[in-house]
């Protein structure tokens, strides 16, 4: 099935050399030769700097050494993350808890849903400061 879309080799042969030449046989090797010498010349003309030395390559520890945790701090935002992953973590059972004691409760029904919207919230607000940069 592929022979049958594929052209065969001769057929394509045939069509190259159908096509006049622009330079005759004996010039056309060296004006593509001229050609490929001027752009090499051209890539490699400007000497060789280093645009940024390496920083030195140190690791500090072992490979099993624990990460360091960073100290919490209000100005760098560490009790808005502790804050929004106790809200995160505290939609996963009130989810399953209608399931489990019924649907018919107001204030669990209540608190899952201002659950919900300050999670949207915090997560909107995340994707437009961070990722937009509005």
């Amino acid at each position: 099935m592929a022979a049958f879309i594929r052209p065969s080799s001769g057929a394509m042969m045939g069509t190259i050399m159908r096509v006049p030449a622009v330079y005759s046989a004996k010039s056309a090797p060296l004006a593509l030769t001229l050609v490929r010498q001027a752009q090499v010349t051209q890539f490699h003309s400007s000497a060789k700097r280093e645009i940024l030395t390496p920083l030195p390559q140190v690791v500090k520890g072992t490979m099993n050494d624990a990460a360091p945790v960073p100290h919490t701090s209000p100005s760098h935002g560490s009790y808005h993350w502790t804050f929004e992953r106790l809200i995160a973590a505290g939609l996963v059972p009130l989810t399953i808890a209608p399931f489990v004691g019924g649907s018919l409760n107001p204030v669990m029904d209540s608190i899952l849903a201002a659950g919900l919207v300050l999670h949207s919230h915090i997560g909107f607000q995340y994707v437009f400061a961070s990722t937009l940069e509005l």
